[in-house]
């Protein structure tokens, strides 16, 4: 039997992996180097060497250049006995100046277009979101989505590895994260989308470029808060979908905002692009650690007296779930830090204070401070703090702004507000 070695250069080495669950995409615990790794394959007969290199694991779209004995070949080439075969990832291959595995195309240069994998939905929501035509469908199988790829001339997204071997897929990325935001940093960096990227322009739902609407044109379909406190509204002529710049607008310019800082954070450290790590591993941290861009506050604590301190500690830390930071004493004293996620303060006058009330409540309720906390499920985490002890003032319900909020008394003399993020989109 014939055999040949194969080395992969840059992150291919990843693909050596086994896939968790058979169809994953592969992982790399992040800062750690990628190594050149050298394998040898046995094979039979002459076999292109596309399908050699598929054999070891790698993809094709994957792969930016290839070499035998020395000499750049396409993916066509024919493997002979003894052969030494090379295969470079697109940031490599790039900053080496080697010849590309296929000639270039029209949408090589276009605008980047999407298909995503029916289990990346809510990566398919932020490429829309950056304003990027991204085509799916949770119910897509794999022969649709590589379809769509080959007919359409889309970048293919999806951690199926399988699915990105198809030889109709000319352009794709298998994703090395399983987290939708560091998936977005990951394409965001390999397809150079930050400077072409024109967020909130294209509906979350449909893919539809949205259309500028007054509020007289919905006014029907508008909650009465909503008439009240917005006037510029967008209209989505695929699905009908109304936005406006609500609380939930600024939520993803901040998403924008920590992919921004995450991209640049990549592309401004030597070899990072190239070297396996996750992009986009924990942006929020890497965020934290590059500091305000405008040289700004850090970090905001809220410092609170508990005359109950381990019932207090108790409820925030073990029923709401908030992870332990530090533990430290005074003389007399003991006080743990919790960390609460990202912090905002929000400051308002007493006119908008009883407007939350009356919205959150149907009454007058809070003081000068209210503290609160976004949850996945309010719902959820409002009978998980009541039956830890909290005081229930009103059960969670819909606000103008899309979001789920719920009123309860906690301990330490707080006032909390659940509140989770509903579809922007109505």
């Amino acid at each position: 039997m014939a055999r040949a070695s194969v080395t992969l250069h840059g992150n291919l080495t990843d693909f050596l992996a086994p896939p968790r669950g058979g169809s994953g995409g592969p992982r790399r615990e992040p800062g750690s180097p990628a190594r050149d790794a050298v394998v040898q394959r046995s094979f039979e007969g002459h076999p292109a060497v596309k399908d050699l290199l598929e054999a070891v694991g790698v993809p094709h779209p994957e792969i930016a250049a290839i070499a035998v004995n020395g000499a750049p070949v396409g993916f066509d080439h024919r493997v002979q006995d003894g052969d030494r075969v090379e295969a470079w990832p697109g940031d490599v291959a790039a900053a080496q100046g080697l010849v590309p595995v296929l000639p270039a195309a029209p949408e090589d240069s276009a605008e980047p277009r999407f298909v995503v994998d029916g289990h990346l939905g809510r990566l398919a929501a932020y490429l829309r979101m950056l304003g990027f035509d991204t085509w799916y469908r949770n119910d897509a199988g794999d022969d649709e989505l590589a379809a769509v790829a080959a007919a359409e001339r889309r970048i293919l997204l999806t951690r199926d590895r399988g699915l990105l071997k198809r030889s109709v897929v000319r352009r794709g990325a298998c994703l090395r994260s399983d987290r939708p935001v560091e998936q977005l940093v990951e394409v965001a960096l390999r397809f150079d989308l930050l400077d072409r990227s024109r967020p909130f322009g294209r509906c979350l739902r449909c893919n539809t470029l949205l259309v500028t609407v007054s509020r007289d044109e919905v006014l029907d379909r508008l909650e009465p808060l909503t008439r009240l406190h917005y006037d510029t509204f967008r209209r989505c002529p695929g699905c009908g979908a109304i936005y406006w710049k609500g609380s939930h607008h600024a939520r993803m310019e901040r998403l924008v905002d920590r992919v921004r800082v995450g991209v640049l954070a990549l592309r401004e450290r030597p070899g990072r692009r190239g070297d396996g790590t996750v992009p986009g591993r924990d942006v929020a941290a890497r965020t934290r650690e590059e500091g305000p861009m405008d040289g700004g506050v850090l970090e905001m604590r809220l410092v609170v007296t508990a005359p109950d301190y381990d019932a207090a500690l108790a409820f925030y830390r073990d029923v709401l779930g908030m992870r332990e930071l530090g533990v430290f004493s005074s003389p007399g004293g003991r006080v743990t830090i919790l960390d609460a996620g990202r912090a905002t303060l929000e400051i308002g006058d007493p006119g908008h204070a009883a407007y939350v009330d009356e919205v959150e409540v149907g009454r007058r309720v809070a003081g000068h401070v209210r503290v609160a906390f976004q949850v996945p499920d309010a719902e959820a985490a409002t009978d998980r703090l009541v039956a830890g002890g909290a005081e229930l003032i009103a059960r969670p319900v819909e606000t103008p702004w899309r979001s789920l909020n719920a009123r309860l008394n906690g301990p330490a003399g707080l006032q909390l507000t659940l509140f989770e993020e509903l579809d922007p989109a109505r």
